[in-house]
């Protein structure tokens, strides 16, 4: 008389038996949404990603640096710090910068008489555009230095200073 449970109700053990297998087969067959955010450490993608040690150069040193006018673009400098010196002119006026850091982050720092007047202050991704008051005084600097610091060797990005209006 003990063991009648079992044998009343023997079908629950096949309703639970076919539940399991469904779960089983929904899990192996499951595809997370985010699994083009993260690559697998086996896919080509990740393993051509980073050079060998001998072609990187290191990020901690700087190109050398370019001098442009402003309302120039500039466009990426690859992996690591790129530096650019922008002539301002002698006319006062705001200085917008306008920056598309596309889809691997970046950080663009602005310098002005060795002090930082804009920055993105960290990696960031996308488009957008930092802005700095700019006064043309005699003795100062005409000329601003922009720094765009790629940390990964796949980044792209541009940016256009604008003359100070």
């Amino acid at each position: 008389m003990k063991n009648r449970f079992f044998y009343r109700y023997w079908w629950l053990y096949y309703l639970l038996f076919f539940l399991l297998l469904g779960l089983l087969i929904y899990a192996i067959l499951w595809e997370p949404q985010c699994k083009n955010a993260y690559p697998s450490p086996t896919s080509p993608q990740q393993q051509t990603q980073t050079p060998p040690p001998s072609a990187v150069a290191d990020p901690s040193t700087p190109t050398p640096p370019a001098v442009v006018d402003c309302n120039s673009e500039v466009n990426s400098g690859g992996y690591g710090r790129t530096i650019t010196t922008h002539r301002l002119g002698s006319t006062s006026g705001k200085v917008v910068i306008w920056y598309e850091m596309y889809t691997v982050a970046d950080r663009l720092t602005v310098f002005y008489d060795n002090k930082i007047v804009a920055s993105t202050k960290d990696l960031v991704s996308g488009e957008g555009f930092l802005e700095f008051n700019y006064s043309a005084t005699q003795g100062k600097p005409q000329e601003c230095i922009v720094e765009v610091y790629g940390p990964d060797t796949q980044t792209e990005w541009e940016y256009q200073l604008n003359c100070p209006q």
